[in-house]
């Protein structure tokens, strides 16, 4: 009795350890068995005593959830389904250089979900050893995610489990797998958040990552369990699967094998998908082999253009669709994010690059020197010791700034509008905040990524307000896109001006998408 007291204090219960078994032990153990979604009856019974003692616990036990590799044909999933199973884990994407085709197949979702299952995505490439992992394959992993559960419809909410397939010892957990998802989640982030993250892992991977905040779910590779990760480990408190053994479910041409994860309810995985527009599909990334003739379709639109083209500190035309297409992962998932044509970011990123003048990074010295002085007015009036710092001849506290020129009020009254629509998460930002401002400038001016990452935002948040409103959002009219280029730039002529240009624009790329999209 003593050892099973032992075993629930090493799982964190606080039982006590007099060798009798008490009806406060009894209670601890319901507890227990609880959490860890085992039969609830207070006894210390063999399926008790393995979930205390293995991550696994009793393997025989049949989980409500599965993970597979194997396509889910309708056979086999009326075999799920009579195997008592509720939601299946499916890959977004293949492993490149793999022969393996784990990944959704065309039509799948809809056989699984005809046949009253739920789903939920899994991402992974490699994986499968510690040099893997890094901020920067974070990032990328995250953009990949994105473009491939856009393309089966996942809809925003959807968890998606990102494996660490690999014993990773606790110690480099916080110098390779912390930095990974940091990686992530910067990058969801950047689409809006359309995504939460969850991780596939051992149990330890899942808690450093749950306590660094990292992850919604966490998806415990408990069948592991030689691996240290789960050696002397509890599950993670916001633990949605539990994989324990690997077995096969059905017969004939309904056998399929599987993971039986045992399933929290947590994460309820997605009961449907989303439907695009008929005849519609979402863009796809740019064929850079076709980067010259577009510089040149570009070129020769630019020289009809009447508005200033003197003093343009970016280049020529050919020189600023490099720098945009340098963009492209990103504009490409940020369309397909938030479900608007590729062409509409590409043209106001393009326009306001080509556009610069020097006269842009003198307003923004000016912004800087403004806050400069705030900042320090601010500290001297914390601490009056000495001299008051004295203010810039000229102040400013906003300028348009960064790839795209946006202007920190622009982008706070964009981010608003779209948390008010549900499309974000987050808090309101306080544009009359001075500290607020500054901020969310600086994102904007330091960092390209931040900077076109908010213009599908200031994008839908204008064409909302000039009454152009409605999901989905593909297939705006010509006039709308003329539009909602307009309001990009503000309204009265000036923009009406504006939004006719850069349609010319919208027109070249929108070209070169329309083929590549097929």
């Amino acid at each position: 009795m003593r050892l099973f007291q032992a075993a629930l204090r090493f799982n964190t219960y606080d039982a006590s350890f007099t060798g009798t078994f008490t009806s406060a032990d009894s209670s601890i153990v319901l507890s227990f068995q609880a959490f860890c979604l085992l039969t609830v009856n207070g006894q210390g019974d063999y399926e008790t005593w393995s979930s205390l003692l293995v991550s696994n616990g009793d393997p025989t036990r049949n989980g409500r959830a599965a993970d597979c590799a194997s396509e889910v044909t309708a056979a086999r999933a009326s075999a799920l389904v009579a195997d008592g199973r509720v939601v299946v884990g499916r890959y977004l994407t293949n492993v490149e250089g793999s022969t393996l085709n784990k990944k959704i197949q065309t039509g799948e979702l809809s056989v699984i979900l005809g046949a009253g299952l739920r789903v939920f995505p899994i991402f992974q490439t490699l994986g499968d050893s510690l040099s893997y992992f890094s901020d920067a394959q974070g990032y990328s992993d995250a953009g990949d995610a994105v473009q491939a559960a856009t393309g089966y419809g996942f809809k925003r909410g959807t968890t998606i489990y990102f494996a660490v397939d690999v014993d990773v010892l606790g110690d480099d957990i916080p110098g390779s797998i912390i930095p990974y998802f940091q990686g992530v989640n910067r990058a969801m982030q950047r689409f809006g958040n359309l995504y939460h993250v969850g991780a596939y892992g051992t149990r330890n991977v899942c808690r450093q990552l749950t306590d660094a905040d990292l992850i919604q779910y966490s998806f415990v590779a408990g069948m592991s369990y030689g691996y240290s990760g789960n050696l002397g480990f509890t599950l993670p408190s916001n633990w949605a699967f539990d994989q324990i053994s690997t077995i096969t479910v059905g017969s004939g041409t309904g056998a399929i094998e599987i993971d039986n994860d045992i399933y929290s309810g947590r994460d309820t995985g997605q009961a449907s998908v989303n439907a695009l527009p008929s005849g519609e599909v979402l863009d796809v990334a740019f064929d850079m082999s076709q980067e010259a003739s577009l510089a040149s379709d570009m070129d020769a639109y630019c020289d009809t253009v009447t508005s200033n083209t003197i003093g343009l500190i970016h280049g020529s035309p050919t020189d600023v669709v490099g720098d945009v297409l340098q963009h492209d992962t990103l504009i490409t998932n940020l369309s397909r994010a938030w479900g608007i044509r590729k062409a509409l970011i590409q043209a106001v990123s393009f326009w306001e690059y080509w556009k610069t003048t020097a006269l842009d990074p003198a307003a923004d010295a000016v912004v800087e020197s403004t806050y400069v002085y705030l900042e320090a007015l601010e500290a001297w009036e914390a601490n009056p010791i000495g001299v008051a710092p004295t203010p810039p001849v000229v102040m400013s506290q906003d300028s348009s700034t960064g790839f795209a020129q946006i202007f920190s009020a622009t982008a706070i009254w964009a981010h608003n509008w779209a948390l008010g629509q549900g499309l974000i998460s987050g808090s309101t930002w306080d544009a009359s905040d001075w500290h607020t401002v500054w901020a969310v400038w600086q994102d904007l001016h330091g960092d390209d990524d931040y900077n076109l990452s908010a213009v599908p935002q200031v994008l839908m948040a204008g064409a909302a307000d000039v009454g152009i409103t409605g999901s989905p959002r593909l297939d705006y009219t010509s006039a709308q896109i003329t539009s909602i280029l307009a309001r990009y730039n503000g309204t009265g002529s000036a923009a009406a001006d504006y939004g006719q240009e850069v349609r010319g624009v919208y027109n070249v790329f929108e070209q070169y998408n329309a083929a590549l999209r097929g």
